[in-house]
């Protein structure tokens, strides 16, 4: 019996004498004219003494019938997919894909919302302040921008992944920003933002200053403080006052009166001055104005008040009753 693929007119004396021509084929046997072979179809080619067509591998096609060989089978244009063994007619790219075997997505950080693209270089940049990004291990196309950027991060043109670029510590996230405006912006003056992908500045703790694009508060110098919040330099600190030191950096409050026997003019570092700028020892030593000395009187009867200042004035110390240093 006439093998498939072949024919067997009159006088045939082998099953293989006679192949189907090219560009067509038979899977049945017992042919016994050439017109049983019949046309290859589209999508296919077939070669001489063909049995069963052979489709035309990914990534071309065939429309026509009767292809006699893998040449036949033309490569997917540009802006077109052939996804699967024997296509016949090319798929157009949908949105946000380039043609490829099979059909690419745009790549992260871009998209297009046009189909038909043909190279990777025709997906357009994400805009500013957008992230376009697609998930997964699916080859899905971003037709559009996949969303605003989340809070706390800034989105440049071309972003993908969402979470790429986070405010740098001295910077926050302002959402009133204009629309492809830079979002991350210094932390304002006597506020500080302490951590990467900040929205709300953190108010500058008293005894600190911060001025603009503060990652850290910076305290207040020795010989000031600051019982207030939200100061923006160190000018803004109070100085000591006269009587008073500050004895360490970042007080909200004096440390404490001078000690008896030296006297403070202000910004004092310590209670026992000596530098001769800001504080001193006082010029009669430890001792206070008046003090009750023993001294032998010539009058017994005298006030208290005179009995003190008479030793005093002895000594060659300056002297002051009690009323008027009270006073």
């Amino acid at each position: 019996m006439c093998s498939s693929g072949h024919y067997c007119p009159q006088g045939t004396r082998r099953s293989t004498q006679y192949p189907c021509p090219a560009g067509t084929y038979s899977t049945r046997l017992g042919n016994g004219r050439v017109e049983d072979c019949a046309a290859c179809p589209a999508g296919a080619f077939c070669t001489r003494g063909t049995s069963k067509p052979v489709l035309c591998p990914v990534g071309t096609y065939c429309m026509e019938h009767g292809a006699k060989v893998a040449a036949d089978c033309v490569l997917c244009p540009g802006g077109y997919y052939c996804p699967e063994l024997g296509t016949v007619t090319p798929r157009t790219c949908g949105a946000g894909n380039f043609s490829g075997l099979p059909a690419k997505p745009c790549p992260s950080g871009t998209y297009s919302e046009q189909k038909g693209l043909s190279s990777a270089e025709e997906c357009l940049l994400c805009p500013a302040g957008k992230y376009c990004y697609r998930a997964g291990m699916e080859p899905l196309g971003i037709p559009h921008p996949t969303g605003d950027c989340p809070p706390g991060y800034d989105c440049p043109p071309g972003t993908g992944f969402p979470f790429s670029f986070p405010c740098a510590p001295g910077f926050f996230w302002d959402n009133s920003s204009a629309e492809g405006e830079d979002r991350c912006k210094p932390c304002p003056a006597g506020s500080y933002c302490d951590s990467p992908a900040m929205s709300e500045p953190k108010a500058c703790p008293a005894g600190f200053h911060c001025g603009e694009g503060s990652s850290k508060p910076e305290p207040c110098p020795e010989g000031t403080y600051s019982n207030k919040k939200g100061l923006s330099g160190p000018s803004e600190c109070s100085p000591c006052g006269r009587g008073f030191c500050c004895a360490s950096p970042g007080q909200t409050g004096p440390s404490g009166p001078c000690q008896a026997g030296f006297y403070c003019k202000g910004r004092a570092l310590t209670p026992l001055p000596t530098d001769g700028v800001t504080e001193n020892v006082s010029p009669w030593g430890i001792l206070p104005t008046w003090v009750p000395l023993i001294y032998p009187l010539s009058s017994r009867n005298l006030q208290q008040q005179e009995w003190v200042e008479k030793p005093l004035s002895v000594l060659g110390l300056p002297t002051q009753s009690k009323e008027a240093e009270k006073a």
